[in-house]
C-alpha cells in the first residue's frame, strides 16, 4: 500500500514566529497544501509524525534533545500549546471547541508512544464532521454515541494491534478527511514502536514522504523506512532543512540508502 507520509507540519516549525521555526519552511506551506488536498482527492492514506513534549521529568529521558535537559533544542511543540498544533496546509479535518472554548481537531487520530499516558478524551476519541461551538457542545455530545466513544477508547488504550489498525485504515479508505499521526519525544519517529507494527500489518510498501526538517525528522523516518523495505520518494520542494549544508548532506544519505527525490509536479502528475 501507497501512504502520504506528513513529516512534523506543525506551528513551532512551520511558523516563522514559532518556537523552533525551521528557516524557510514557510515557503513549502503551499506545496504542503497541495499534497494534502492530493491525497484526500485521491483517497491516499496520510501517516505521519509530531513532536509532542512535556517537560516534565516522567519525560526526561525521552526528551533529552531539550536544552532544560542539557539538549540542543529549545521548548517546542509542548503539549497543550498552539505551536504544538498542525498548520492548517496539513490538517485534514474540521474544528471543534471544547467545553472552555479551546478548539481541536476532530478527526485526526494521534498515537501516543506510551500506553499509559492519560490520553485526553477530547484530542483523541471525539470524531465529528462539523464545527461545533461551545453554547452547542451538549448536541455534540448527543450525536457522538457512546458506543462510538467505548469504541475509540478501548481501541487507543489497548495499544496497535491488527484489528484497530485494520479498522483506522478502513475508516481512511471511506473517509478522505482523516488522518493518522504518530507522536514523538525524539527526531526519530520509530521511537514510538507504535509505528512499526502499523507499517507492518497495513503493509506499507511506498511512502511519500515531505515536511521538516529535512536534516532530522525527514532523514530519520526515510532511512528507518528503507531499513523497513519501504520505498520512499522524497517530494523535494515540499521539504525544509535546518542548515543548507547538513540538508544537502541528508539528501545524499537518504538517496545512499534508496530513497527516490521526486518533485511535487511529479506527484500530483502521477507520474511515478
Amino acid at each position: 500500500m501507497r501512504i502520504f507520509y506528513d513529516t512534523d507540519t506543525q506551528v513551532d516549525f512551520m511558523s516563522e514566529n514559532g518556537a523552533l521555526y525551521v528557516p524557510g519552511a514557510e515557503e513549502i506551506r503551499l506545496s504542503l497544501k497541495k499534497l494534502t488536498q492530493y491525497a484526500r482527492n485521491n483517497n491516499i492514506p496520510i501517516i505521519g509524525s509530531v513532536d509532542r513534549h512535556f517537560g516534565t521529568e516522567k519525560y526526561k529521558e525521552k526528551e533529552l534533545e531539550l536544552q532544560r535537559w542539557g539538549g540542543l533544542f529549545p521548548d517546542h511543540c509542548m503539549d497543550d500549546t498552539a505551536g504544538f498544533e498542525k498548520i492548517s496546509e496539513t490538517s485534514i479535518s474540521p474544528l471543534y471547541f471544547d467545553v472552555h472554548g479551546s478548539s481541536h481537531r476532530t478527526d485526526d487520530l494521534y498515537i501516543p508512544c506510551l500506553r499509559e499516558e492519560n490520553i485526553s478524551f477530547s484530542k483523541y476519541m471525539m470524531r465529528y464532521e462539523s464545527i461545533i461551538s461551545p453554547d452547542k457542545i451538549d448536541s455534540f455530545y448527543q450525536n457522538f454515541t457512546t458506543e462510538k466513544r467505548i469504541s475509540w477508547w478501548h481501541s487507543i488504550l489497548s495499544g496497535i494491534n491488527l484489528e484497530n489498525i485494520t479498522s483506522a485504515l478502513n475508516e481512511l479508505k471511506q473517509e478522505k478527511s482523516k488522518g493518522i499521526y504518530f507522536e514523538k519525544q525524539s527526531y526519530d519517529i520509530f521511537s514510538n514502536s507504535h509505528l512499526d507494527i502499523f507499517l507492518h500489518e497495513a503493509k506499507v510498501s511506498e511512502a511519500i514522504v515531505y515536511g521538516v526538517a529535512t536534516d532530522y525528522c525527514v532523514k530519520a523516518v526515510v532511512l528507518g523506512m528503507q531499513k523497513r523495505e519501504i520505498q520512499t520518494y522524497v517530494v523535494e520542494d515540499a521539504i525544509q532543512g535546518i542548515t543548507e549544508e547538513s540538508s544537502v548532506a541528508a539528501i545524499e544519505e537518504m538517496k545512499l540508502s534508496g530513497a527516490k527525490i521526486v518533485s511535487l509536479e511529479q506527484v500530483l502528475g502521477g507520474k511515478f
